[in-house]
Order: structure tokens, then sequence, then C-alpha cells
């Protein structure tokens, strides 16, 4: 599950912030499919890149399966993105746990161990 509340990427200008998301909030349930659509400049990008840890926002949360994402850094948050993008290109006679371990991409085991059952069932 993705929990979104009151999310916010706010930007600087001179003397004034600029919001891309402003209190933006949804809840994508398992197994759900959404898209995401809008006007040019309305923040689908933004909240996108957010939900891939690729931009962190400026205020809000976002949980992933239980896992607040603003909470991760460092190791952690590169364990994640490792994870994500693995998801579609793991070799196809070995579990994912394996092919990370393999591939030397994160020294954080226990972490990868917990994200193993995640990323088999939200993304694939």
């Amino acid at each position: 599950m993705i929990s979104v509340s009151g999310l916010e990427k706010r930007y600087k200008s001179g003397d004034e912030f600029f919001y891309a998301l402003n209190g933006a909030s949804l809840e994508i349930g398992d197994g759900q499919f959404v898209s995401v659509a809008g006007k040019s400049g309305s923040g689908k990008s933004t909240l996108l890149n957010i939900l891939g840890t690729l931009d962190r926002a400026t205020g809000g949360k976002v949980i992933i399966d239980g896992q607040d994402i603003s909470l991760l850094n460092g190791r952690k948050l590169a364990a994640f993105r490792s994870l994500c993008s693995r998801a579609f290109t793991w070799s196809p006679n070995m579990d994912i746990y394996t092919d990370v371990l393999l591939k030397g991409s994160s020294p954080i085991y226990d972490y990868i161990i917990k994200l193993k059952d995640f990323i088999k069932q939200k993304l694939l």
C-alpha cells in the first residue's frame, strides 16, 4: 500500500515560494492500478519523483508498505532505489535477495530481506 498525506514540494524563487505540490494526499491499495493526469505544471512528475525517491518532499508523508520513505537516507535509500530498479532486471533463475547480494549493490542485508517481499508483491 502507498499512502501519501499532506505532501508538499516547495521551491524558493527570490523572496517568494512556489509550490509544485501543496497538500497532496492519496492512497493506493495493494494490487490497485492508478494513473496520474493533469495539466502541464500541475505536479504530476514531482509526485512521481517523490514516490520513486528521486526527489524529497518539503512536507507531508509518504508511506510505502509501512515504511516512511522520508526517513530513509544514505545506504537505506540507496538499497530501496536499487531494489525498485532491479525488480524488472534481476536474473530469472534466482530470487532478488540472491541477485542483489551477488551483484553487490548493498551491504544492508537485513533491509534487503525486509524489502524483498515488498518488491515481489507490489512491483511485479
